[in-house]
């Protein structure tokens, strides 16, 4: 019995899909049912029952060496739970109001950092205890990647609202406001008078264009400003000196003739 035990003692230690603590568990149960074995042998009372405690205790001695899983499928779940620290690392980082973007983007950078080297050490693992420790170092170590922030909590930026419509320029109003104080100021002229009595447009585009006649409305001109044979230019101050001019030099000329034939 102490040769079987010795034996299935040696296989455990020499498993490398067991750790050190379930290596170490399973060859105190080794020792423990051989312990039993042992006084099972020794209560018996004939050779048959010797035999028959043998080989219980022998299949029992056996049983206490359940090898672990491959260190391939060792290493597939630790990696697994990398990915799953470095998915919840990078939540809390996101999710932590008090952290600017430039911090966030800090963290969770060094988060993928760390997760990379810790599946880069469980490929170099050789063993069930090298597979658990890079796993452990690397779940903290990705854990102590996340700083939350201090202080007030950061807003995010406002979404960029629509542009107003635009209407005209300032440069366009502008302009037109000038045009029209400009043609408020020049004389009526009979073609400009008939064009506002009856509503039609002036075929002159120099005061009136036909789009700016076309919305006025019908206005009555007063009758001292209406000039339906003569144009308003006539009653200038300079035409009317002209005028009078002329006259006084025809009834000079007329007196002149009229004091020669008399002397």
């Amino acid at each position: 019995m102490a040769a079987e035990a010795k034996k299935i003692i040696d296989a455990i230690t020499a498993d490398d899909t067991l750790t050190a603590s379930e290596k170490a568990e399973q060859i105190a149960q080794v020792k423990t049912d051989l312990l039993s074995g042992d006084q099972i042998i020794d209560a018996a009372t004939n050779q048959t029952a010797m035999t028959n405690a043998y080989s219980k205790g022998k299949v029992k001695i056996d049983g206490d060496h359940v090898p672990g899983e491959s260190i391939a499928g060792q290493k597939d779940k630790a990696k697994t739970a990398i990915d799953n620290a470095a998915k919840k690392a990078s939540n809390d980082i996101n999710n932590d109001s008090k952290l600017t973007p430039a911090d966030k983007a800090k963290q969770v950078a060094q988060v993928q950092k760390d997760a990379d080297a810790a599946k880069a050490a469980i490929d170099q693992a050789t063993n069930a205890d090298a597979v658990q420790q890079a796993a452990q170092q690397g779940e903290a170590k990705i854990a102590g990647d996340y700083v939350p922030g201090s202080g007030v909590p950061i807003t995010p930026a406002p979404a960029p609202q629509p542009a107003a419509p635009v209407g005209p320029s300032q440069t366009a109003v502008a302009s037109e406001n000038a045009q029209s104080t400009v043609h408020s100021q020049l004389p009526i002229t009979s073609e400009m008078n008939r064009a506002a009595v009856s509503g039609k447009p002036s075929d002159s585009n120099r005061v009136v264009s036909r789009e700016q006649a076309q919305q006025q409305p019908k206005i009555k001109v007063p009758a001292q400003t209406r000039v339906d044979k003569y144009d308003a230019t006539k009653n200038h101050p300079i035409y009317l000196t002209a005028i009078f001019a002329g006259i006084a030099y025809f009834f000079m000329q007329v007196d002149r003739k009229w004091w020669k034939n008399r002397h």
